[in-house]
Formats: C-alpha cells, structure tokens, sequence
C-alpha cells in the first residue's frame, strides 16, 4: 500500500485503470478467438452438409437409374428409360460436384473415384447390356435373365457399400467439427462469466485502494485544514511523509502550521 500511495495521483489512476482494462482485454481477446473457430466450424459444418447432401442426390439418381432399367425390363417400354438417363445425368453431376467440394481431401478423392468406377461398371456391365438385350425381340428373355441373376444387385450393393463409407467419413468429420463449436462455445461462455466477475472484483478492489489512497487523505487533510483555520495548531497534519501530491499539499500544510 505505502509504495502504490507514494505514487502521484496520476500514476495511481493510470495503474488502477489499466488493471481493469487488461482483464477486459484478455477476456475480450479470448472470446474473440473463440467466436472464429465458432465461425470456422460452422462453415465447415455447412460444408460437410452440402457434401452429404450430394452425396444423397447422387444415390438417388443411381436408384432412379436402377428403377428406369428395371420398368424398361418388366414392360420394354422405352418411356420407363426416361429416369435411367434423368439419373444418369444428375448422378454426373453430383459425382462432380462432390468431387469439387473435396478436393483438399486425397482420401475422400480416391474414394469418390471408386464409388465411380463401380457406378460406370453397373452402368456398363449390366444396365447398357440389358437395355441392348431389351431392345431386340429375340433377346428380351436373355436380358430377363440377366436381370434375374445377381449380377445388378451385387453392383449396386457395392456402390451402397462404397456411398456408405464415403457418409461415414463426412459425418465423423461432421461430429468433429460440433465438438469443436461446442467447446468454444463453452470456453467464449465461461470466459465471459469469469472476464465480468474478474473485471468486477477488480474494479471493486480498485475502488477501495483508489478510497484509501486518494480519497480518505484528502478527507483527512481537509479536516486537518479546517481544524488549522480555526486556530487549533496541535492537530497533526496527516500524509507527511508521502511522496505524491497529497504528501506535498501535507507538507505546505505543515508549514502554514508552524508559520
């Protein structure tokens, strides 16, 4: 306390509000950073959502094609192709798409590559082959055949498998991504509870010391003054032996009172 009260007053105000600035700052300083991983990891979240979602647009085109080879199979109907090729443009795209969403990924890259090389092996392997054998009467029960071995569903239950894993992935990342929001969430909280009960505490403790250093001498030496002004030259001068302005105001004070 003696070396804080021998500061000048100025000092004294600059260091006690200084105090209260850095636990703001730090506080400030910390939640800031935390609100840009928040930031981050929602972006990334939307990211890892609109790759899920392609993916899902993907596989539903690969059904939509599965479903227009079959109608054409039951029925020899060229109009139940119309899905089949809907299909096959949308998966085309979407395959792109996704391709172009993970590029920062070789892992993911090399898996989207697969899942595409078993989409282009059902489309090659059975569908085109079945839709050819479909297409003239004399082969029709040779692509009903086909479609009754195992060969298109074992295909496709690959391009699942493959599709399935790729999800996994994503959503693993997905899963990551909100723990890593949830705890700076946390940290921005908790460090906005403790920053307002430090700054409070401390701008309370500031307070005090400010009173006790600033505020009571003066009180005392005011009194001191008036007590002098009445003629009572025995009241002691309080503050002499301070250093700062309120030391200096004691000692021309103690002068007036020997004068």
């Amino acid at each position: 306390m003696s070396a804080f009260a021998n500061l000048p007053i100025s000092r004294k105000l600059i260091a006690a509000f200084t105090a209260v600035i850095v636990v703001i700052f730090a506080s400030s300083a910390i939640v800031y950073d935390r609100l840009l991983v928040i930031e981050w990891a929602k972006n990334w979240r939307v990211h890892t959502a609109d790759v899920l979602e392609t993916l899902q647009t993907a596989m539903d085109a690969m059904l939509d094609q599965e479903t227009g080879v079959r109608g054409y199979l039951i029925t020899a109907d060229e109009k139940f192709l119309e899905p089949y090729h809907r299909g096959g443009n949308a998966y085309t795209a979407a395959i792109q798409k996704i391709k172009n969403l993970t590029s920062y990924s070789p892992a993911q890259q090399s898996r989207l590559d697969e899942l595409n090389e078993l989409a282009n092996k059902w489309r090659l392997g059975f569908a085109e082959r079945a839709i050819a054998l479909m297409a003239k009467s004399e082969t029709r029960e040779d692509a009903r055949a086909l479609e009754g071995s195992t060969a298109g569903k074992t295909a496709m239950d690959l391009i699942r498998a493959k599709a399935h894993e790729i999800d996994g992935v994503e959503r693993d990342l997905l899963a990551k991504r909100d723990a890593v929001q949830n705890q700076a969430f946390a940290t921005a909280y908790m460090t906005t509870i403790l920053g307002g009960a430090a700054s409070l505490i401390i701008a309370t403790l500031v307070g005090v010391l400010l009173t006790r250093a600033i505020a009571v001498p003066i009180t005392r030496m005011t009194s001191a003054m008036t007590t002098l002004s009445k003629g009572d030259t025995t009241v002691e001068v309080p503050g002499v032996s301070r250093s700062d302005e309120i030391g200096a105001m004691a000692a021309a004070v103690q002068i007036f009172k020997i004068a």
